[in-house]
C-alpha cells in the first residue's frame, strides 16, 4: 500500500466500525522517526494500538531495538504490539523484552519464538503485557496465559475463532486445539502448496473471501490472483468445514 494511502483505509476502517472495535494498525520496517510520525497519524485517525515491527532493514542491534521502541513509547500515547517472526530474521533477545515491556505503552508480544528461545520463555511477562500466540498454537498460548492468537479465518468465518476461543476460556484446551488444528492445518498446507505459484500473505485471505461469496479483489503485484483450480479446491476445502460456501464464484479466471 502507498504511503499515501494507507491514512485513508484506516480512517475508513475507524469510521466503519463506529467504536464497535478496536482498530489497530501495523507500522512496520520503518526507521524511527518514520514510524513515530506514522504513528501519531494513525493516533490522530482513531487508531487503539499499533502493531509494530523493528526496522530490520537496519540491521538493528538489540540496543537499537530497545532505543527504537522506547522513543516510540515515548511519543504517543496508544498501545504497542511488538511485532517480530523467524520470517524477519531479526531476533529480539529475551534480555531486550525484560527492558523493553517496561516501557508505558508497550501492551503485548506478537510471539513467535526465535532459535535459541523456548515457545515458554516470552510468559514470564505475561502479568505485565499480553502474549498474542503467532504459531498456530491458541490453547497453548491461552493455557499459559496468553490472551490472543493469529490466524487465517476470523475475518472469513468468524463462528469458527469464536467456538476456538469460547473452548479455550472454558479451559477445554485439547477441544480447542484439536477445532483450531483441524482448519488451520488444510488452510496451511494449501497455502504452502499455492505459494509455490506465487507468493504473498493476501492471497489466501482474498481466496477464502471469494469462495465464501464475499470477493475482496486481486493482490497486487507481483503476487498473482488464485486461478480457477486453485479456487476449486480452496472451495473444496472449505466446504469439508462445513462453512456455507457461495453458490457461485468468480468462474470467469483461467486455470
Amino acid at each position: 500500500m502507498r504511503d499515501e494511502e494507507w491514512p485513508y483505509l484506516l480512517r475508513t476502517v475507524v469510521q466503519a466500525a463506529d467504536d464497535k472495535a478496536a482498530i489497530v494498525c501495523g507500522l512496520h520496517y520503518e526507521d524511527t522517526k518514520r514510524t513515530i510520525e506514522d504513528a501519531k497519524r494513525a493516533q490522530d485517525l482513531g487508531a487503539i494500538g499499533l502493531q509494530v515491527s523493528p526496522p530490520i532493514f537496519n540491521l538493528p542491534s538489540q540496543g537499537d531495538i530497545l532505543d527504537h521502541y522506547g522513543d516510540l513509547s515515548e511519543a504517543i500515547d496508544i498501545g504497542i504490539l511488538v511485532y517480530v517472526t523467524r520470517g524477519m530474521d531479526c531476533p529480539i533477545e529475551i534480555e531486550t523484552y525484560r527492558k523493553m515491556v517496561q516501557f508505558d505503552q508497550i501492551v503485548g508480544i506478537k510471539w513467535s519464538s526465535m532459535p535459541g528461545f523456548e515457545y515458554e520463555d516470552a510468559f514470564e511477562f505475561k502479568d505485565i503485557i499480553n502474549i498474542i500466540d503467532n504459531t498456530s498454537q491458541p490453547a497453548r498460548c491461552h493455557q499459559m496465559g496468553g490472551r490472543g492468537y493469529i490466524n487465517a479465518t476470523s475475518e472469513i468465518y468468524p463462528p469458527h475463532d469464536l467456538r476456538v476461543w469460547a473452548l479455550a476460556e472454558s479451559g477445554r484446551y485439547d477441544d480447542a486445539k484439536e477445532l483450531f488444528d483441524s482448519v488451520n492445518g488444510p488452510v496451511r498446507e494449501f497455502a504452502a502448496r499455492m505459494s509455490q505459484g506465487s507468493g504473498g500473505q493476501a492471497r489466501l485471505k482474498k481466496g477464502l473471501m471469494e469462495v465464501m461469496g464475499r470477493p475482496v479483489g486481486s493482490s497486487r503485484p507481483p503476487s498473482k490472483p488464485m486461478n480457477q483450480a486453485e479456487l476449486d479446491e480452496l472451495r473444496r476445502i472449505v466446504i469439508g468445514f462445513g462453512w456455507p460456501v457461495a453458490e457461485g464464484y468468480d468462474t470467469r479466471r483461467s486455470a
